[in-house]
């Protein structure tokens, strides 16, 4: 089956959507007006439930080296 996805917007949930799109092999395009990332010095506090999440998208150590800065 011939999978074709656009993603309108590479914020967080673009991103983690393109993420599991890709470990499933889904052929997708990430659109994103912005030429730049405009994080704006915030932080992210992630509960139980988005950490879980981010862990079934493969993303498990990165979680564990951002806990150590």
């Amino acid at each position: 089956m011939d999978h074709r996805v656009v993603i309108i917007g590479a914020g967080i949930t673009g991103t983690a959507l393109a993420r599991a799109l890709s470990i499933r092999g889904v052929d997708h395009l990430v659109l994103e007006k912005r030429e730049t990332a405009s994080d704006g010095g915030l932080a992210i506090n992630l509960p139980g439930n988005a950490i879980a999440a981010l862990d079934r998208l493969g993303l498990e150590q990165i979680l564990r080296l951002m806990n150590r800065l």
